[in-house]
């Protein structure tokens, strides 16, 4: 009765039924609380009297039933914990084993058919622990029965209940990844037109959708002479870009000494002996400059008296500096901000015999915007049928200038929008690709053109998204990328790459004649590619759309539903396909509210994202598919209804009754109808109804809640909204579960330990 009698003081009270329990169960495995099977010598009287010892020490202490009730730990954390609290209370030569097995009991059941296997429930929640027990005579086996007063009050919120846990998850189709059929090129060579059109332009679940679909052939070939261009020129304006680095002219090298060397009371010079040393005009383009450098490097300095010294005389007759000039290491460095016309004379002294090279730099920017002048001013642009676009960067881009035809006019506007661009910030080479990328493919692009950009940077990418997966996208798009490294400083390594990726050119220029060489090249290269070539003709041609279930298509007009590789598509079969032979279908779709297709769906995209055209050249030659561009689907707003439910909160208030809070909720973009909550026990759909509310009609995000929600029943309840579905709308979400144990039960524990010495 001492195990009782402490169990008591713990807190764990017993009823007269739960004490009947115990008893039976003992008399049913026929076991005292320790029952010792070893019958050998008094060479283990010692290990048996230390496991008996240790098995009622973590007993008594209540430390074993503790640990089993704990509701943190996991089951082989528990029984991993009292193993180790035996081993430490046995000899350090002992082995030991331990097995731990729980028993629920079934009080209804025993009440009709009093055997052991209806009255106790075998829970195989815990794996043995410990070494395989040896056949020999010198193992000491003890047993401990451990009994447990559960608490009635045990509520277990499960996760939302679905029947469709194996359902296709909730994506349109729209939205699905295409299995190519034939062919996975990336080069295509003909030039389609796409058109489709969407009626209504705001669409709902269960409404009907039109699609008007038209695919055409352009015959730019005759009209224009060649394939037309549509180009972006990208700049980099990054702060590095204001620095005074790049040669424009040599203004003269020589040897000179105008100083007076003299070691008289430690003075050797005579700054009135200035030198003229070298002039330059400052011409038109030199006038529109934010300003310029003069730069000297000079040898032969001693060290002994001064260092030289460099000025600037303007056409003013001012000197820059206005001091008597700069007298610093080699090599001596002038700016002159905003110059003035007319002829600069540069100046220098020395009072040591030196050897001097003297350079007129320019301002990286100017520079560079000097040169995409030019090359917007390319000849070969013809402004009926080519465009041209802008966009510079520096830490984000900036879409400075739209596509626009190559007109005189346009060509003006483009470059005053070159000729404002100020250096500073940061350099976001990737961010630049993607947003010329996204113009130069837009709706603004000329259908069948051939697109380019045309990149130039000084430095390292060191802002924004990658610039090689920048490029990779462009790629995607048949979009070509030259790429221009201006200076020691800029990363030609990755620009290289870009344009290697993408089918461009890679060039370096490290002045003001290579670079403008550079872009002249460039404007050259474009123009070769967009070789005149006979009007092109698609036999054979077929169009495929992805679809995910054929029967939301109510009419395909002249198209079959097909599956292929297990995955559905809208087949047209088009045939021939040229300029005077253009193809127009069209389709009708429903897409139903109670279907996953319409949940969480905001828009729709038609035709769909992969649709691709398939055709055979005039030999009958299968080419690489064509992929329906993307700029000329249409995105259209779309609306749904979809009922949820949260339980919230839930409590046992008595034997046999639970209190639930939850929350039922509108998440779709259409309100819904009346509608109903039911609760039902053991199976949400074939259940005991024990209680059902009523639910008003719920608009858009509104909330409906149900606090202290009392059901006389415990177990397994599910609390289900729509189960009429009364409402159509989408299946999932409309299920919660709750376990509730409304009454208090006794469950054993059964110890087994066994113990030897080697």
């Amino acid at each position: 009765m001492s195990h009782l009698k402490f169990l008591r003081s713990k807190g764990f009270i017993f009823s007269l039924e739960s004490l009947i329990a115990l008893v039976l169960f003992v008399s049913f495995l026929g076991i005292a609380y320790f029952h010792d099977t070893n019958q050998n010598s008094m060479q283990n009287i010692a290990l048996k009297n230390a496991l008996s010892d240790g098995l009622f020490a973590i007993d008594s202490t209540g430390f074993a039933i503790e640990t089993l009730d704990s509701n943190l730990l996991s089951h082989p954390e528990k029984i991993s914990i009292i193993y180790s609290k035996l081993v430490s209370l046995l000899p350090s030569n002992s082995n030991l084993r331990l097995e731990v097995t729980a028993y629920d009991t079934n009080a209804d059941a025993c009440m009709f058919d009093r055997n052991f296997d209806s009255c106790f429930i075998k829970l195989n929640n815990y794996s043995p622990l410990g070494s395989t027990v040896p056949a020999n005579e010198n193992v000491t086996h003890k047993r401990s029965i451990l009994s447990s007063k559960q608490s009635p009050e045990q509520c277990s919120i499960g996760a939302i209940f679905s029947p469709y846990t194996n359902s296709p998850e909730k994506r349109l189709f729209f939205e699905k990844k295409v299995n190519r059929l034939f062919f996975d090129g990336n080069t295509v060579d003909l030039n389609v037109f796409f058109d489709a059109s969407i009626t209504p332009t705001k669409a709902s679940c269960d409404g009907n959708i039109h699609v008007d679909l038209n695919v055409s052939v352009p015959d730019y070939t005759l009209s224009y002479g060649r394939t037309p261009a549509d180009i972006i020129v990208v700049l980099d304006k990054s702060g590095s870009m204001d620095e005074l680095t790049v040669f424009h002219n040599n203004l003269g090298n020589g040897t000179f000494n105008s100083g007076t060397k003299s070691r008289i009371i430690g003075i050797c010079y005579n700054f009135g002996n200035w030198q003229n040393i070298g002039t330059f005009v400052s011409d038109a383009f030199i006038d529109a400059e934010p300003k310029i450098g003069v730069s000297m490097k000079y040898s032969g300095y001693s060290g002994q008296c001064n260092r030289p010294r460099l000025r600037v005389q303007s056409p003013t007759g001012a000197f820059i500096p206005s001091s008597s000039g700069a007298g610093t290491s080699s090599p001596i460095e002038v700016e002159i901000t905003n110059p003035s016309p007319g002829v600069y004379s540069v100046q220098g002294w020395s009072d040591d015999l030196i050897n001097y090279d003297l350079n007129l730099y320019l301002q990286k920017m100017s520079t560079a915007k000097h040169s995409a002048s030019a090359f917007v001013d390319h000849n070969g642009w013809k402004a009926q049928y080519d465009q041209l676009g802008l966009v510079s960067f520096s830490t984000t881009p900036s879409l400075d200038q739209q596509l626009l035809k190559a007109s005189d006019a346009n060509k003006t506007v483009i470059k005053n929008k070159i000729d404002a661009l100020l250096p500073s910030g940061n350099t976001a080479i990737g961010d630049a690709i993607t947003t010329a990328r996204t113009e130069v493919t837009s709706s603004r692009a000329t259908p069948g053109s051939k697109r380019f950009i045309v990149l130039l940077s000084d430095g390292q990418s060191n802002v924004g998204s990658n610039p090689l997966t920048a490029a990779q996208a462009a790629k995607d798009n048949n979009v070509i990328i030259y790429t221009i490294g201006f200076g020691a400083d800029a990363d030609h390594t990755t620009l290289n790459s870009i344009a290697n990726l993408t089918g461009g050119e890679y060039y370096r220029a490290d002045d003001e004649n290579a670079l403008s060489e550079v872009f002249s090249f460039i404007a050259i290269n474009i123009g070769e590619s967009l070789s005149t070539k006979p009007p092109e003709v698609a036999n054979d041609a077929n169009l495929m759309i992805p679809i995910s279930n054929c029967s939301n298509i109510i009419d395909s007009g002249a198209g079959v539903c097909t599956k292929i590789n297990d995955s559905n598509y809208l087949y047209y079969e088009i045939g021939l396909l040229d300029k005077d032979h253009p193809w127009i279908g069209s389709f009708d779709l429903k897409i139903p509210c109670d279907s996953f297709e319409a949940c969480t769906l905001n828009n729709l995209t038609l035709p769909t994202p992969g649709t691709m055209l398939y055709w055979k050249d005039i030999n009958g030659i299968n080419k690489p598919p064509v992929v329906w561009d993307i700029n000329q689907s249409q995105k259209i707003d779309f609306n749904y209804r979809d009922l949820s439910i949260n339980i919230l909160s839930a409590f046992t208030i008595g034997s046999n009754q639970i209190s639930l809070d939850l929350n039922v909720k509108n998440s779709g973009t259409l309100s819904t109808g009346a509608s109903s909550l039911d609760f039902l026990l053991n199976d949400p759909y074939n259940g005991t109804l024990i209680k059902q509310e009523s639910i008003g009609a719920l608009n858009i995000g509104m909330n409906t809640l149900f606090l202290n929600e009392r059901l006389n029943s415990s177990g397994w309840v599910y609390a289900v909204v729509n189960r009429s579905k009364a409402i159509k709308e989408c299946p999932g979400n409309n299920i919660a579960s709750i376990y509730c144990s409304g009454s208090s039960k006794t469950q054993f524990f059964v110890v087994d330990a066994w113990s030897w010495i080697d």
